[in-house]
């Protein structure tokens, strides 16, 4: 199963410090890439480029009409069909840090809504996680307290009317979980992680099934070995059955690595778990999952070589588990931030770099692959 680069994608207005590649996203032939200026950039707000993916021609730009410098407008984005979701966890429309997320027509460049649910709160980053599937956006709200200090939300809307359909919480929410972190969505599921969660230790995490329709919970995942310091659930994808989930051990020690695991969405059981061929130890291996059309894809950000910290992508098969390829940057590409984003949609591949130095220092770039 072949993976061969396809292009290198960068904004027409690329400049200094813009962070373009901090969050991506692939629907059919589309490619949505998120740019969040540094602090020192002076010059603008978050932004959202869209690419034809074929070419990697930019075909639009778009940004919030009442956008302001600090909101990280496009530190999340999902894109589906001609929609795209987008966060910007920290607006301050209800408070310092508040949030929200707004839904464009990427034909048009059209705001077709702005999101902010009447509950939110200072500090709630609601639009920390945005997922969009058919007629529904869910946004994420890290720091929600609902069910206790920083407990986390997922909320539920439709994306025609723009109104709140549901607000969903684990069965057994609690205090510092921080659901709602990352969530996805596909048909009638929605996944969520929820690392902090400490049943099994501390930050041992989990993650969470629900019911699209109702908001009912349907699993709970955990990994056949939970440890302590995993933080399973630090990202999660869903695709057809198959739910994927990332870990990010954080605590320093030489054996206990991060993983990503593979398990089946009706059922809940654990179908694989994924290493590297090279797994070493503070590698941040798990950071950030995708799964799509029998392949799964995890970022590496800090694997090193004899040049310094470049970051990595794997590439696995999903039958089998069995590693296809680890992609890394170009030579001499270091603290790029490879694999800070990553998507994959059917064949397609993009992996963003946001701070890499193409077109001035954290001008940053997108690598596009194809699986054939």
């Amino acid at each position: 199963m072949p993976v061969n680069r396809t292009g290198v994608i960068r904004p027409t207005d690329a400049r200094k410090n813009g962070g373009y590649g901090v969050a991506t996203s692939i629907s059919n032939e589309t490619l949505a890439v998120g740019a969040v200026p540094g602090p020192d950039d002076g010059l603008g707000y978050g932004a959202v480029y869209i690419h034809d993916i074929r070419e990697g021609s930019q075909v639009g730009k778009i940004q919030a009409q009442d956008g302001e410098q600090g909101e990280l407008f496009g530190s999340e984005v999902s894109l589906d069909g001609n929609l795209c979701a987008i966060g910007a966890l920290r607006d301050d429309d209800r408070g310092r840090f508040s949030g929200s997320a707004y839904l464009f027509d990427v034909v048009s460049g059209r705001q077709v809504h702005k999101i902010v649910p009447n509950d939110l709160r200072p500090g709630d980053r609601f639009g920390v996680s945005v997922g969009l599937f058919g007629s529904r956006i869910i946004c994420g709200s890290l720091y929600d307290d609902d069910n206790g200090t920083d407990s986390g939300s997922v909320y539920v809307f439709d994306t025609n009317s723009g109104e709140q359909q549901r607000k969903i919480y684990p069965n057994f929410a609690r205090p510092r979980t921080y659901f709602g972190h990352k969530a996805a969505q596909f048909d009638d599921r929605i996944v969520a992680g929820a690392y902090g969660d400490s049943e099994n230790g501390p930050f041992s995490g989990a993650a969470y099934i629900f019911d699209a329709n109702n908001g009912n919970q349907l699993l709970r995942l955990q990994p056949e070995t939970p440890d302590d310091n995993l933080n399973f659930g630090w990202d999660v994808d869903i695709f057809s059955n198959v739910v994927i989930v990332g870990s990010l051990r954080q605590i320093n020690h030489k054996t206990r690595f991060s993983a990503a695991y593979l398990f089946n969405a009706s059922t809940g059981q654990q179908l694989i778990k994924l290493e590297p061929q090279d797994h070493h130890a503070f590698n941040l291996f798990g950071r950030n999952v995708c799964v799509s059309n029998g392949i799964a894809v995890v970022s590496s950000p800090l694997q090193k070589n004899a040049n310094g910290t470049v970051g990595a992508v794997y590439v696995f098969d999903i039958q089998s588990g069995q590693q296809i390829v680890k992609l890394e940057p170009p030579a001499n590409m270091t603290g790029s931030g490879w694999g800070r984003s990553i998507c994959a949609n059917n064949s397609r591949i993009a992996i963003g770099a946001p701070a890499a130095s193409v077109d001035g220092v954290s001008s940053g770039a997108v690598f596009t692959y194809e699986v054939s």
